[in-house]
């Protein structure tokens, strides 16, 4: 069933920093320093493979080279998971929100507790920069920095009907979503 145009689609979300890190994970790797941080990575590897066959690195140099091609796969990963346990520290009481959806746009506003909430923001379809799908996440966003970041299993039984909307609100070429 279709909302008319006067029905809000309300969806209670709660940001964990499991949801955090899938959004701030995918955010990393699918821009160009993510591609960047992986070449680096396997650039080391491969030249240290090329000196260790062809003798001009001795095994220490060659599993020193590893090492460090290791480190800078893990650590972009490690950090961000840290970042992200930091910031639901911080911001305990900003990750309970109501995300209205109507044929104008979204709104978030921040919950205080299950009857009451505090004034959020408005953004027109319009408005929207891009909808983004993560392994766990859906992200609208505001801009490109900026975006409503939602557990889909949040939406429970309303992910039908806010894709429709989203689909009949924005531009095609601006929803990435598997």
């Amino acid at each position: 069933m279709a909302p008319d145009n006067n029905t809000n689609i309300l969806v209670n979300s709660k940001l964990n920093a499991e949801y955090i890190y899938d959004f701030t994970l995918h955010q990393t790797y699918s821009k160009l320093a993510g591609f960047l941080v992986n070449m680096s990575r396997l650039s080391i590897l491969i030249i240290a493979g090329l000196h260790l066959r062809n003798g001009t690195f001795s095994l220490q140099i060659y599993l020193l080279l590893v090492s460090i091609g290791i480190c800078i796969l893990i650590y972009t990963p490690i950090h961000l998971f840290v970042s992200a346990k930091k910031y639901v520290r911080n911001n305990e009481s900003i990750l309970n929100i109501r995300y209205s959806f109507d044929n104008n746009g979204i709104t978030k506003d921040y919950m205080e507790n299950s009857n009451n909430t505090n004034s959020g923001s408005t953004y027109l379809w319009k408005d929207l920069s891009k909808v983004v799908s993560t392994p766990k996440t859906i992200a609208f966003f505001i801009n490109d920095n900026n975006a409503y970041v939602i557990p889909k299993q949040d939406f429970r039984n309303n992910f039908l009907k806010i894709m429709k909307l989203t689909f009949d609100n924005m531009s095609h070429d601006k929803i990435y979503i598997r």
